[in-house]
């Protein structure tokens, strides 16, 4: 997979400059589609993207963990490719949300986390049926 160079790989490069806390902004703007005569504070964006992402947690990981690209991506160096593919399978799943944002957001949240209770799950049946 070829994205460093594209459009879409600069687009990534460039949240994955983004502290956690901005790319939150960035989510709960995309959540809070409402005209307001005063702008929602950032604290509140924050929140709201938080509560999101937490209800959103079970859907992501059934997106994300079973995939083996996901797996081999999260052991290589290039977060690029990572949030890729991350992305591409976010994209079924979410809708009013750039699957990218959200996709850096977990990769800096580590994908690990994300898929630990799958991949230790993983880990345990293979090695039972060894």
């Amino acid at each position: 997979m070829k994205v460093s160079m594209t459009r879409k790989g600069a687009k990534i490069q460039k949240l994955l400059k983004l502290p956690e806390d901005e790319l939150l902004v960035l989510i709960g703007n995309e959540l809070d589609s409402s005209v307001h005569a005063v702008p929602p504070s950032i604290n509140s964006l924050i929140q709201a993207a938080n509560e999101w992402l937490d209800n959103q947690w079970s859907t992501f990981q059934k997106a994300i963990c079973n995939d083996k690209r996901i797996r081999q991506q999260s052991r290589n160096s290039d977060n690029t490719l990572l949030v890729a593919a991350v992305a591409d399978l976010l994209a079924s799943v979410i809708t009013n949300v750039s699957p990218f944002t959200v996709a850096v957001l977990l990769v800096k949240k580590g994908i690990d986390t994300l898929c630990a209770s799958d991949w230790k799950n993983t880990h345990a049946k293979k090695k039972k049926d060894d």
